[in-house]
């Protein structure tokens, strides 16, 4: 018998035909026995590739990659009578697809009302070293040079920022959530103490 080649995206799990199939197409043949008679063994020779089967000949066994694997690999099918083996080698082709950029620092911080801040953003990208990142939308006192967030906060409470994050393919927008907040200690109440003709407060 003989196997066709198969060609998968990375990432992705393909069903295999199930024995059962492969021999009412005449694939695999055995004039002296049926089915029954016989057994399988299906098994990779590449280490990032796997096989998911439970053995039953009318069940289709799953091939999967190792995540963001991509290359060529080797699967070899055993059939067994009882009596003799012959095996067939079956190339497998993975093919690279682009995996999405992401952020990979966390998306907020708390900053300090007229206090000047730098956050530094970590992004990351399997596929590229060569990210983008953009300030889509944002109060006024915020900018972002070099990966860095830098302002000076005007106005205390919760603003989301739009950010955009390419690989010049693909393209991600996220959120990050600024919470600003007033460090600096105020004076908010002052209270005389009774009876001391004005010494203390």
């Amino acid at each position: 018998f003989a196997l066709d080649s198969i060609v998968m995206d990375e990432d992705q799990a393909f069903s295999i035909a199930s024995m059962e199939y492969l021999m009412s197409r005449g694939i695999i043949a055995d004039i002296d026995n049926d089915i029954e008679d016989l057994s399988f063994v299906l098994y990779s020779t590449t280490e990032q590739l796997h096989i998911e089967w439970d053995g039953n000949p009318s069940s289709n066994p799953v091939l999967f990659a190792d995540e963001n694997y991509n290359g060529a690999g080797t699967l070899i099918l055993c059939v067994n009578d009882g009596e003799y083996e012959v095996c067939a080698e079956n190339t497998v082709t993975i093919t690279p697809v682009n995996d999405a950029p992401m952020f990979v620092s966390d998306l907020e911080a708390v900053v300090g009302l007229g206090l000047e801040f730098h956050v530094d953003l970590q992004v990351g990208d399997i596929d590229s070293e060569t990210l983008v990142v953009s300030l889509v939308d944002g109060p006024i006192w915020l900018s972002l040079t070099d990966d860095t967030l830098r302002g000076t906060p005007t106005e205390l409470g919760m603003f989301p920022v739009e950010l955009s994050l390419t690989d010049g393919e693909l393209t991600v927008i996220d959120t990050f959530d600024f919470h600003v907040e007033n460090f600096t200690p105020q004076i908010i109440e002052i209270a005389d103490v009774p009876n001391d003709q004005g010494g203390r407060v």
